[in-house]
């Protein structure tokens, strides 16, 4: 259209490249597809504010809440399948992943997430801080979830793979989920009305 930008501000002696990374960089991996290959198609919206490995797990069980009302004073056990190493990482030590202490260490324990999940139908902002953080009845909940490492459903490239949750009722029923992609993702894109609905959800927690 004929606007001109600054031819600079990348490779000149105070531009970018040269400031952050001494130079060292490949010009053709930063050319390739340029104007062409548009990387914004590729963005997840997380519907959840975690970690986005934690929403294969969260999907898989919005699955099953969809297919039928789980009752969580039923429940006997949560037993998390996936093949990453980071299943490991979100699920242990326990006591900490149950009972997180912290806001950044609550979005990254699946068995509190799954817990919160289960007992309030999401997992919101509000649930980081104050008494979400400390909600007893979740964190009783959070203790019922254990988890098993399947590395047949690992997936190269960006290595989460599928992620399965089953559920153990107190009379011997289970039912179990399969998420391929959590849902936000490219692969299981959230509808326009969703991304709008958790963009008000943001600004009513801003100050």
């Amino acid at each position: 259209a004929g606007l001109g930008g600054d031819d600079g501000a990348f490779e000149a002696r105070y531009g970018l490249f040269p400031q952050y990374f001494a130079d060292d960089y490949d010009r053709d991996v930063l050319l390739d597809g340029l104007g062409s290959e548009w990387y914004g198609t590729k963005i997840t919206f997380k519907p959840w504010p975690c970690a986005g490995h934690t929403h294969l797990f969260l999907t898989a069980i919005a699955q099953l809440a969809n297919e039928e009302p789980i009752n969580v004073g039923e429940i006997a056990r949560i037993t998390l399948v996936g093949g990453s190493d980071l299943l490991q990482k979100q699920c242990e030590p326990k006591s900490e992943r149950t009972a997180p202490a912290r806001s950044i260490d609550a979005k990254i324990s699946l068995p509190f997430l799954v817990a919160k999940y289960l007992k309030n139908g999401t997992v919101a902002l509000a649930d980081f801080v104050g008494e979400g953080l400390r909600d007893k009845d979740a964190i009783a909940l959070a203790q019922k979830v254990g988890w098993r490492h399947d590395p047949a459903l690992g997936r190269a490239g960006e290595g989460f793979g599928p992620g399965i949750v089953e559920i153990l009722f107190t009379n011997g029923m289970t039912r179990t989920a399969r998420a391929e992609a959590g849902l936000g993702s490219p692969n299981n894109p959230l509808t326009w009305n969703q991304i709008v609905s958790k963009f008000y959800d943001c600004i009513d927690a801003a100050a």
